[in-house]
């Protein structure tokens, strides 16, 4: 498995990265909290507005059923002349007691229907043209229908004679468009998108904002920290250099020492020593963070196979020390725009890594090849290899994995760290694929000259 160097504890380069993400995360969720809020209070208006239309087309259902017993008395007076069905207006010019049915303002608006039937399911009048074949006739109980294809809703109320048998007398249909229901819906829709884009607007700088102001404090931290790092880098190579001048003197005369004694001043060599390779590395990082890439007229056009030559030749006889094989795979004419000794470094520290890690008998393929707009340099080992999950750590400060420190006890952990700090100060990119047991593959992308 691959991983590039996107998990690398915070530097000065990482802040942006950062903040987009704290900017992302947060929009997430006030995204998340919006649509399921403007979800809710859609479903909640749109119930509401369902229920209203529905108790609407009860009153308009229960208002015709007055007139029931008079439709089905005149229905039967005139069903002998040559028309099969009645409508409203018939009615009235017909009746005696037309006052009573105009009385109802029963007529049918332009987008509603009504329809009178007997207890037979008989169709006896209706008034509008609306057309809806559902019928569903159920006695003691009112049945309603949504035909969402063509846009109407249905009701049909079952009637019930005002004297003590209560007998059921008929239905009474009414259909209605919900066009204009569904307009309002459609209207309500709209609404709390555009209002959720104009929140999600305010959000966003309200992120940006906030995101700023939490990164304050932790920028103000992390600039202590490189600074008292620089400092104490600082100030300590002095009585360093100092502790290893003078070992390095009582050792050149050896006569003048107890023999019980060598052992110890050679292990205050070796500490001191270490001590300063630390302390080498950490004023190289606390430059790197500190101090942008050099300008451009600074920069020089490097062969980096030369490099590559020289860099192989010199740990030649480490190599053949511990009987591990080196093959190279070189490309001629590369040139990248860098420092010398930066890159120098980088290629230095990819390397030892390789031989630390690699066992006796071991192998390690270098290979050098252009991939524009890269230079591409792949060093495979056949080492001990890392754990899947610690990949994802080994270029930050300090970590060294389980296995590495088994394999080795020396070492300060910032090898890497600083590679992957000069790749991505010129441009670059480094990634590693590692399986455990079997050996790793450091890829380096240097944007060519």
């Amino acid at each position: 498995m691959a991983w590039a160097t996107d998990l690398i504890p915070i530097s000065k380069d990482k802040f942006k990265d950062l903040k987009i993400k704290l900017i992302l995360y947060y929009l997430s969720v006030m995204i998340a909290i919006f649509s399921a809020s403007g979800l809710l209070i859609y479903h909640i208006i749109a119930h509401h507005l369902y229920k209203q239309f529905e108790e609407h087309m009860l009153r308009l259902a229960e208002n015709a059923s007055k007139i029931l017993e008079l439709v089905k008395h005149e229905h039967e007076e005139y069903y002998h002349e040559p028309f099969s069905r009645l409508t409203l207006a018939d009615l009235i010019n017909k009746s005696e007691n037309n006052n009573q049915v105009t009385s109802k303002n029963l007529f049918a608006e332009k987008n509603q229907s009504i329809q009178w039937f007997n207890e037979k399911h008989q169709l006896l009048i209706q008034e509008g043209n609306l057309l809806n074949k559902w019928n569903s006739f159920v006695q003691n109980k009112t049945t309603h229908d949504y035909d969402q294809q063509k846009h109407l809703f249905s009701l049909i109320l079952p009637v019930y004679s005002n004297n003590e048998s209560g007998e059921l007398i008929g239905y009474i249909k009414v259909t209605e468009s919900t066009l204009t229901l569904e307009k309002n819906l459609k209207l309500l829709q709209w609404s709390l998108t555009l209002t959720g884009f104009f929140i999600l607007i305010l959000s966003t700088g309200g992120a940006i904002f906030l995101t700023q102001e939490s990164l304050k404090p932790i920028k103000a931290s992390f600039q202590e920290l490189k600074q008292f790092t620089a400092d104490a880098s600082h100030e300590l190579r002095t009585p360093l250099t100092v502790i290893s001048t003078s070992t390095e003197v009582i050792l050149s005369h050896p006569e003048k020492i107890e023999p019980s004694d060598l052992t110890k001043i050679q292990a205050i060599t070796t500490a001191t020593h270490q001590m300063k390779i630390l302390i080498n590395d950490l004023l190289l990082l606390a430059r790197m963070d500190n101090e942008k890439l050099e300008k451009e007229k600074n920069l020089l056009n490097i062969p980096i196979e030369e490099m590559w030559e020289d860099l192989l030749d010199f740990v030649q006889i480490k190599a053949e020390s511990k009987k591990i094989t080196i093959e190279s795979h070189l490309v001629n004419n590369i040139l990248v725009k860098g420092n010398i000794n930066h890159l120098q470094q980088l290629f230095s520290n990819i390397l030892n890594n390789a031989l630390q890690y690699t066992p006796e008998g071991g192998k390690i393929i270098v290979i050098l090849e252009k991939n524009y707009p890269y230079a591409v340099i792949k060093v495979k080992d056949t080492g001990i290899g890392i754990k899947e999950t610690e990949l994802k750590y080994i270029f930050q400060r300090f970590w060294r994995g389980e296995e590495g420190r088994n394999h080795r006890r020396e070492g300060t952990g910032l090898g890497l760290a600083i590679a992957e700090k000069i790749v991505t100060n010129y441009g670059g990119k480094i990634t590693v694929d590692s399986e455990l047991g079997k050996g790793s593959l450091f890829c380096i992308y240097l944007p060519l000259s």
